[in-house]
């Protein structure tokens, strides 16, 4: 049976080789894309083979385009270009970018859904690549759904550079269990209490993580130093008002948000930075 008409070719390199021998077809946006039987088949374990034999062995109904048999697909134009470029190899299609993670996660789901393990894992990665520091959460929500144990724990790290409470809703939350939220929620409760437990001055505290007695706000003999800290090897130093303001400071940020980009944080550190920098001695190793 031939093809409908209406329905229009993608032209675009590497979809207007003459040798291609399949036309795929997104139907939604009625548009056609020409490629290899061959490559479709290398990237995926049994999907496109089990089309192809499904096609060859319904020759009086299948429908053809200009001789070649037509397979259509309910994704989007712009899901099977991304998905097919990440098939294809390199040579004939350089890697493409996802401009956004919405449109990402169509693509992995497609490559899911036709089993396409190569292209697969390389749109994974160009995922959390491109959006694992904006967009953790999302990113959380749906390694957990796909039971990627690995990305999960990837994901779950850097949803610790947001507050614990007040997350904005991400659609990809609809995927996962309440438990599953609990515990990533624990998850950080704990590590901001041991994120901010390290970083308290009481006493004689214990900064035992803090390797060398030679840091400016331990050495500098201008700022009136009166109190101590306990370092690596138990050694009391002695340390400058100022970086006792930051490490307070630091221990109640890192409660809501425990990660080392709260600390580097410019709105965060300016503030120590200048009160340092009021030093003549302090100045200019401030940030070292």
């Amino acid at each position: 049976m031939n093809s409908d008409d209406s329905f229009i070719d993608f032209t675009s390199p590497p979809f207007d080789n003459p040798d291609a021998d399949l036309y795929v077809r997104s139907t939604p946006s009625r548009t056609d894309f020409f490629v290899f039987k061959s490559i479709l088949a290398f990237s995926s374990s049994d999907f496109w083979k089990n089309m192809f034999q499904m096609s060859n062995n319904d020759d009086t109904t299948g429908e053809t385009k200009n001789g070649y048999p037509v397979i259509p697909l309910e994704e989007s134009k712009e899901v099977l270009e991304l998905l097919f470029r990440f098939a294809y190899p390199p040579s004939s299609a350089p890697k493409p970018s996802l401009d956004t993670l919405t449109l990402g996660v169509q693509v992995l789901e497609a490559s899911i859904k036709y089993s396409m393990q190569g292209a697969e894992i390389v749109i994974r990665e160009e995922l959390f690549r491109k959006f694992l520091e904006s967009e953790p959460l999302r990113l959380f929500a749906l390694a957990c759904h796909h039971g990627l144990e690995t990305e999960m724990k990837i994901a779950a790290k850097q949803t610790l550079r947001l507050p614990v409470v007040g997350h904005e809703y991400v659609e990809e939350l609809e995927h996962i269990s309440a438990g599953v939220y609990h515990r990533l929620q624990e998850y950080h409760l704990m590590c901001g209490k041991l994120a901010s437990d390290v970083s308290k001055i009481g006493g004689y505290g214990n900064f035992h993580w803090i390797q060398r007695p030679d840091y400016v706000w331990f050495t500098c003999t201008k700022c009136y130093r009166s109190n101590h800290v306990s370092i690596k090897g138990d050694q009391q130093v002695r340390y400058t008002p100022w970086w006792g303001d930051a490490i307070r400071s630091a221990s109640v940020v890192l409660k809501d948000k425990p990660s080392g980009a709260t600390l580097r944080d410019p709105a965060f550190m300016n503030e120590f930075l200048e009160k340092g920098a009021e030093c003549s001695f302090c100045r200019g190793k401030v940030a070292i």
